[in-house]
């Protein structure tokens, strides 16, 4: 489970920022001990758009991906530097020379660790793993200091078994020489927290509307397809059932592929001609996406899900029942994790009788002068009415919101209108008609 994730320089959070998901009691400067530790289940992000909500968890999407990619895929010519992906603050010339560094604190299987790095455009600067006792008393793993293992417990096994370059994580080329070490090997050490970021961290945005619904189709069995029917049912869709048709394709190169297909069949529709997914509203694929990934995370122990702008494409009602089953232990016996940012200030109050969100589990982003993100707690604000929460936001009480210049809208309006009378054909006088 995620304990906390800090970010440094990266798009718009030029300084550190802390995403932290433990409850407000444990929210000081040092985590408590691995028995003691406690993970929110849920955690929503708001601001106003370009305030860089959707920069915090992309922030921890691109850490897993810079640490999962391989310095295999990027085959090098005899002598060139591969640049690392990386996107500092570009508003600033001194950040965009600065490391942009990513951490995050997890508890996996009772053992909390802290695995982070620091990497420029040309080099890894600084890597680290650390673990914790009962008595929070912390164990280097390693500690990399440029292309140095300084110390720690396995400093000498990654020095006879990886062959890592400036330009490299210990981490990634450990994912990608992990198949062919032998069980038992020291370097195990590693292996919770590559899997927490290959296996029990994944993503949704509403960049996937347009893919297909479901990533790998093959990977749903008939309870998963009768799980995700019945969410469909529940969120009055008109939508009975779905179902997955398998179908052989021959390419021209005479290739023979299965694929799969969505069938969507509605009340009163014809069984034997069901819907097609491209026939479905961009609100139905997006649920039946955003469906399949929180099914697939509650059913895995400590996983956790990223949503970036869950309200898109639904109506709140659904946004926030989507948002309770993480928070029921009914629903959510393993423990898994939802992070969510959103537009919709209805989240952050009472619907349907229930409180979408308790106060530690609600963050704001706001940026400053110099377009850099500050992420802040809503808990800071210390008193707390969740009926009043909405009318309080927007009210501007804890900043976060949009500043609206009503004369600069009807001055764009206004010179629009200019443009459009400019540009149209003289009017014939009364004379020459």
């Amino acid at each position: 489970m995620l304990l906390r994730f800090r970010v440094t320089n990266h798009k718009s959070l030029r300084d550190e920022q802390h995403l932290v998901l433990t409850p407000s009691e444990q929210q000081g400067d040092e985590l408590p001990p691995p028995g003691e530790a406690r993970a929110l289940p849920v955690v929503g992000i708001f601001g106003p758009n370009a305030s860089g909500k959707s920069n915090v968890v992309r922030a921890l999407w691109d850490m897993k991906e810079r640490v999962l990619r391989g310095n295999h895929r990027f085959p090098q010519e005899p002598e060139p530097v591969v640049p690392l992906p990386r996107w500092p603050f570009r508003l600033d010339a001194e950040a965009r020379a600065s490391a942009s560094t990513y951490v995050v604190d997890l508890l996996l299987d009772e053992q909390r660790c802290t695995y982070g790095f620091s990497v420029t455009d040309e080099a890894v600067v600084e890597e680290w793993l650390y673990s914790y006792s009962a008595n929070n008393q912390k164990t280097v793993i390693f500690h990399r200091r440029g292309d140095d293992i300084s110390e720690g417990t396995v400093r000498s096994v990654i020095e006879d078994v990886i062959e890592f370059e400036s330009n490299a994580l210990v981490m990634e080329v450990f994912a990608d020489i992990r198949p062919g070490l032998i069980v038992g090997d020291d370097l195990g050490a590693l292996n919770p927290v590559l899997d927490w970021f290959g296996r029990d961290l994944s993503m949704s945005s509403p960049s996937m509307l347009y893919s297909p619904a479901v990533p790998a189709p093959y990977q749903l069995d008939d309870d998963s397809l009768r799980r995700l029917s019945a969410i469909l049912r529940a969120a009055d869709t008109g939508i009975e059932r779905v179902s997955i048709k398998k179908e052989r394709i021959v390419s021209e190169r005479g290739e023979d592929r299965v694929m799969p297909r969505w069938l969507f069949y509605h009340y009163g529709g014809d069984e034997s001609d069901p819907l097609q997914e491209w026939e479905q509203s961009q609100g139905i694929r997006a649920l039946l996406r955003l469906a399949f990934s929180v099914l697939r995370v509650l059913r895995g122990r400590g996983k956790a899900l990223v949503v970036d702008e869950i309200d898109v494409g639904l109506h709140t009602a659904l946004s926030a029942r989507l948002i309770e089953l993480f928070q029921s232990p009914e629903t959510n016996p393993l423990n898994a994790q939802l992070i969510f940012t959103s537009h919709d200030p209805l989240l952050l109050g009472v619907i349907r009788g229930r409180v979408v969100l308790e106060q530690d589990q609600i963050w704001f982003t706001e940026k400053d002068a110099g377009g850099a993100t500050e992420l802040y707690p809503y808990s800071g604000y210390g008193d707390d009415d969740a009926g009043a929460r909405v009318k309080r936001y927007l009210a501007g009480r804890f900043g976060a919101t949009p500043f609206l210049d009503d004369d600069l809208f009807l001055a764009a309006l206004a010179e629009r209108e200019s443009d459009e009378s400019n540009d149209a054909p003289d009017q014939p006088r009364q004379d020459d008609r």
